[in-house]
């Protein structure tokens, strides 16, 4: 179970994936400081026909950062996630979705234990070796459908497809 288990995300979390919105936002960040970190981010989103029944949004972002340990490889990461909604009609909406993320980043597996405490070794040791890497590769799709029988009932269904490597 990953609602209990140690598969991420772990716990009890509700995640909500940001929707397309029917007003026009744009929004960009970025981000600098030390061990190199550059990370800049959009989110957009609006409607892409004049009627408004078609709706878009795009979450991008890129991270590269160094690490304060010895390690050769930095880390790398980028992530898309677009969505699109689709007004069918009055009572139906269909909503459909990707997130992709790619990352390539140091392998820490942090400082050893010795006796009843840790290591008494600088924290920028690295005790692996400094070229070992993790590469993750994440594609999640799917959509909703929605569609509203009267002022009591609702169909819902949905589809969700995830590959994790």
């Amino acid at each position: 179970s990953i609602l209990y288990g140690q598969m991420e995300p772990g716990g009890i979390i509700n995640l909500v994936s940001k929707k397309p919105l029917p007003n026009p936002f744009r929004e960009a960040e970025l981000q600098v400081g030390s061990f190199d970190l550059v990370r800049p981010r959009i989110d957009i989103s609006g409607p892409l026909t004049d009627s408004g029944n078609l709706l878009y949004r795009l979450n991008a972002l890129y991270k590269y950062e160094r690490s304060f340990r010895d390690f050769d490889t930095p880390q790398n990461r980028a992530s898309t996630a677009p969505a699109l909604a689709w007004k069918i009609g009055d009572r139906t909406e269909l909503l459909m979705n990707l997130e992709y993320i790619y990352q390539n980043s140091f392998a820490d597996f942090g400082i050893t234990k010795f006796g009843s405490g840790v290591a008494p070794i600088p924290r920028e040791r690295v005790i692996n070796n400094p070229d070992d890497s993790v590469t993750t590769n994440y594609l999640s799709l799917g959509y909703g459908l929605d569609h509203q029988l009267n002022e009591n009932w609702k169909l819902r269904n949905g589809f969700r497809y995830i590959r994790y490597t």
